[in-house]
């Protein structure tokens, strides 16, 4: 047996295709393999990739059973109906893993201080300060509707 987790997913079709893609880009595609095979070894692929490219850490295992705490492997249906339920409420868009431009990275980077300096001290944080926090969340987030701060 495999160590690591078996899990079932829904594909979307536009990743179903960019999953046969992947293999067959880097020459893995064999005859008669399943599609979860090639789901599979597309997603270890992409995930390969993030860690080359510095997307995601290169982990050595050991954090496994922390991290994996959170996710319970007695799944229940129910709790998977809600959060489904849940991404189907609004518009789900995936975005993908790539590294942001630089002067986004920038300007998420100065969010998270503004937001954390609200967090720890909101008596402290000026109008210029939300204002620019208005202006920063509209810049990485454009379909965003940003309205005025309120107090």
């Amino acid at each position: 047996m495999k160590a690591g987790r078996v899990v079932s997913i829904r594909v979307n079709p536009r990743d179903c295709l960019a999953a046969i893609d992947t293999l067959e880009k880097i020459g893995l595609r064999v005859k008669g393999m399943s599609f979860a095979q090639v789901v599979s070894l597309a997603f270890s692929s992409a995930m390969e990739s993030f860690r080359q490219n510095g997307i995601v850490p290169d982990r050595d295992g050991f954090e496994f059973i922390e991290m994996m705490q959170q996710f319970p492997a007695d799944s229940r249906k129910g709790r998977a109906i809600a959060i489904t339920k849940a991404f189907q409420l609004g518009e789900t868009r995936v975005t993908a893993a790539a590294p942001l431009p630089r002067a986004l990275q920038q300007a998420q980077q100065r969010l998270e201080e503004l937001t954390l300096k609200a967090e720890a001290d909101p008596i402290n944080v000026s109008d210029e300060d939300r204002g620019e926090m208005l202006v920063l969340m509209q810049k990485l987030n454009p379909q965003l509707e940003v309205g005025e701060p309120t107090r």
